[in-house]
């Protein structure tokens, strides 16, 4: 962790935050049209608060994800080509948003988006160790074959520590494990599915 304090401290994201929006549900069961402007709404209420606390807020990226309601549906995994495609999305955004010295806040439809927040971290500050706290109900450490629902928003951390059944989702944004166990912490877990 002192290796990501470092690349933290030499280059530090001083120039605000920067939204980058998905709203959608590809990584549930179904997709939910009303999400597509949740993200967005979120966005508008955090707007005041930081405008409040004198932190400015950079140009937003919309990410349009309505209307993706179906991808590939392989044996274990629902609407991957959509899930892997949004997350390499995301992931490529959210390194930009730290390369240009932004805090970057990634807004979405559901937990499907982590696939890339992380990954883009990970891009931005290679070589270090990087953490992940999660607070949610669910561990989202289902990994293909042992998901009852097949749907990718349940299987985020296994993709982020890069044990997926599905290599493909290993591999989102950076090849392998982006995450070491030991850096990871989830809290309110009281479901484990």
């Amino acid at each position: 962790m002192n290796n990501l304090l470092n690349a933290y401290k030499a280059n530090p994201p001083n120039k605000g935050v920067t939204f980058i929006k998905a709203g959608t549900t590809s990584g549930a069961v179904r997709d939910q049209p009303e999400t597509a402007d949740a993200p967005t709404a979120l966005q508008k209420s955090l707007n005041c608060s930081f405008a409040e606390a004198g932190i400015r807020v950079a140009p937003s990226v919309d990410l349009r994800c309505s209307g993706l309601v179906s991808g590939t549906q392989t044996d274990l995994i629902t609407n991957k080509d959509i899930v892997i495609g949004i997350a390499n999305e995301i992931s490529n955004n959210v390194s930009i948003g730290l390369k240009n010295g932004h805090i970057p806040i990634t807004l979405g439809g559901d937990h499907s988006v982590t696939f890339g927040t992380i990954p883009g971290v990970k891009k931005q500050y290679s070589g270090s160790e990087i953490g992940h706290i999660v607070i949610d109900s669910h561990l989202d450490m289902q990994r293909g074959h042992s998901s009852p629902s097949g749907n990718p928003h349940g299987m985020t951390n296994s993709g982020n520590l890069g044990v997926m059944d599905d290599a493909d989702f290993n591999n989102i944004g950076v090849s392998g494990a982006k995450l070491q166990p030991e850096n990871l912490l989830i809290i309110g877990v009281n479901d484990p599915d």
